[in-house]
């Protein structure tokens, strides 16, 4: 087997683990770099042309980190931020300066869903298994929703959220892209109905409310364009809705965490923790999220605005914000800032924000004028998660740099009507 075979083979193996364990996700991905040293790095000079500038976006967001070292108090969080923001750089030089084709990116992601999909099943069988386990007076559906259902992922809701929504875009540009058997497509639409409701479990509410207005907005443009049935379309949306609906309205817990309420939660976000009333708890989410906001544009209203406060310090610099403020749940789990955004320019300024944005809005522009619609899903994805979330799991920051590279290089060998790498042939 070639060396550029066993790359391959191993860059679907760190697709394949992202859901679940990083320790050997982490070992693969170093695997597949002496791979990739060993058998394609001499590519670098064929496609540097092509994607040199882009690989410099991506990789701005690490490297911004080591100016960002300068102001940091905190340097072994800085030092750790710095080691696990390499994958802006790794992915990029990885997946760009490679001979790998369509059909291999195709098969990268799908391996991905196979490992996603592996664990939903096992994440949710058990949730269930817990739920029957428990006592009849306290078993409830509500047991094998948000936070229960993802003990085995141990990830948070909203990431999940966004692994799962990629899956499902991918299956729907897969089956409208390539042919397919009535077997296969049937598997893959059985299986993106079943992530849709997985997806409605775990209720995580911003990543859901852009996953829901993605898919309406693409149907719409798609039968606009008449390049799908309105009927069909229709239909589809009707039955998603009927399934999800039977689902979330069995669940109490599902119900209240869909109601936002943003009147009380802005009505108690500057109390301390002493003053609220429990009756409030349904709003606490939303009211941590406005009180970190809160802290966050208080320390960027004067010169760290355009310096930051060091790369390793977001945490260290919102804890005396949280103190003052009788914020004691808030202060000892050292919650950040809620919001990539922010959190970007609490690190390192005005800089950072811009190549964030940068790198999220240049590529979306470039995949609207190609018409690359998953792409696009992706990116909008992320932008509507960054404005609740921060990027601090490996496995969330892995999947957004490999795929974030994946579609890339998908969308730029469809603008060059390429399906793989032009190099001489004595050279591969």
């Amino acid at each position: 087997m070639s060396k550029g075979k066993l790359f391959f083979y191993s860059l679907c193996l760190v697709a394949l683990l992202i859901p679940f364990d990083m320790v050997v996700t982490k070992l693969f991905v170093a695997i597949s770099f002496i791979l990739w040293a060993v058998s394609s790095i001499k590519y670098i000079r064929y496609e540097w042309g092509v994607y040199g500038k882009f690989l410099f976006l991506f990789a701005s967001l690490y490297l911004i980190n080591i100016p960002g070292l300068i102001l940091t108090e905190d340097m072994d969080a800085g030092y750790l931020r710095l080691e696990s923001r390499l994958s802006y750089l790794i992915f990029p030089l990885l997946v760009f300066f490679s001979d790998l084709d369509r059909h291999q990116l195709r098969a990268i992601c799908y391996a991905f869903i196979v490992g996603l999909s592996i664990c939903s099943f096992i994440s949710l069988a058990e949730a269930g298994y817990n739920m029957l386990s428990a006592p009849p007076d306290v078993r409830s559906f509500d047991q094998i929703t948000y936070l229960n259902l993802v003990d085995f992922l141990d990830l948070h809701p909203s990431f999940v959220t966004v692994f799962v929504s990629f899956a499902v875009f991918f299956i729907a540009y897969d089956l409208y892209t390539y042919a397919a058997s009535t077997l296969k497509r049937g598997i893959l639409i059985g299986l993106a109905a079943y992530l849709c409701v997985f997806n409605f479990l775990l209720q995580s509410r911003a990543p859901l409310a852009a996953f829901v207005f993605i898919v309406l907005a693409f149907v719409l443009v798609l039968v606009i364009r008449s390049q799908i049935n309105a009927r069909m379309a229709i239909a589809g949306i009707i039955v998603l809705l009927v399934v999800v609906g039977i689902v979330v309205f069995n669940s109490k817990s599902v119900v209240t965490r869909m109601q936002l309420g943003l009147d009380d939660a802005a009505a108690i976000a500057m109390k301390s923790d002493f003053e609220i009333d429990n009756s409030a708890s349904s709003s606490l989410s939303t009211v941590y999220h406005l009180r970190s906001w809160y802290c966050a544009i208080d320390l960027l209203s004067d010169h760290h605005f355009f310096t930051g406060y060091g790369s390793g310090d977001e945490k260290d610099v919102l804890q005396p914000c949280y103190e003052s403020h009788g914020w004691v749940i808030m202060m000892h789990e050292r919650q950040n800032a809620h919001n990539e955004y922010l959190s970007s320019m609490i690190r390192t300024g005005i800089t950072e924000l811009l190549l964030l944005v940068g790198c999220l809005f240049i590529p979306c522009l470039m995949a609207l004028r190609s018409q690359n619609y998953l792409y696009v899903a992706f990116l909008l994805m992320w932008m509507a998660t960054f404005l609740f979330n921060t990027l601090n799991l490996q496995s969330a920051l892995f999947f957004f740099t490999m795929f974030n590279a994946i579609l890339f290089r998908m969308m730029k060998l469809n603008q060059l009507g390429r399906t793989d790498i032009q190099v001489p042939n004595k050279e591969r």
